[in-house]
């Protein structure tokens, strides 16, 4: 039974699973976006255009991804001028795509569906924390954190003084596995907290300094 289309002027929109990893994990946000916008055109696939004196492809991203983090589900929402079988497109998509990026499942949406950024509430990450040339056992920092009922960190906005932010209410879930950090985050409408921020905040508390360079983040899911 095919679904009331997300139709307005005759569009039809469609939710995209995809993955972003190896080399395509440095690829910045507004480079995705038009990496997007070509795939789509060397698949054949007709975009629904926005109106105006500069009209673009319409696509939105739930959340944008850090560079150098690897996404395993990330989620996009993208308007097309026809309806196209989802399978269709993840496969002519797939066929665009450069190294890194693939998409893993699509699914047209019912007329009124709220985007993917609204609906977003959490997201699910994963690190791999070094530092000082080491591997840390984290549990202890993960112990410590979970016990506090206020973290606080220093946040800077440019020409703003630093500001005092409360971190623990973003953090739902947290776990450790030696170096390797599983954390359940705010992430949208929420709040926002990024892995980097909380890896840092871990590492102070056992008195060791992060290595950024080396750090490895992964984020596994994105949750509604």
């Amino acid at each position: 039974m095919i679904k009331e289309a997300a139709t307005i002027n005759n569009f039809f929109r469609y939710r995209l699973t995809y993955e972003k990893t190896g080399v395509a994990r440095y690829i910045g946000h507004l480079d995705l976006q038009n990496l997007f916008q070509r795939a789509i055109r060397r698949a054949g696939i007709k975009s629904r255009y926005s109106e105006g004196f500069n009209p673009h492809p319409i696509i939105s991203f739930a959340s944008p991804l850090s560079v150098g983090t690897d996404g395993l589900a990330e989620i996009s929402d993208i308007d097309l001028a026809e309806r196209i079988a989802p399978d269709d497109i993840v496969g002519r998509l797939n066929s665009s795509f450069p190294s890194g990026l693939t998409a893993l499942s699509c699914s047209e949406l019912s007329s009124g569906e709220k985007s993917a950024a609204a609906l977003l509430r959490r997201a699910l990450y994963g690190m791999t924390i070094r530092a000082d040339g080491i591997e840390p056992d984290m549990n202890g920092a993960v112990r410590d954190f979970l016990s506090r009922e206020n973290v606080f960190i220093s946040v800077r906005r440019e020409g703003q003084p630093p500001k005092e932010t409360d971190i623990r209410g973003l953090v739902y879930e947290l776990r450790a596995d030696g170096n390797v950090v599983e954390a359940l985050v705010a992430c949208g409408g929420s709040g926002n907290l990024k892995p980097q921020v909380l890896a840092d905040v871990l590492c102070s508390i056992t008195n060791i300094k992060l290595c950024g360079f080396t750090t490895e983040y992964c984020r596994r899911e994105l949750i509604f």
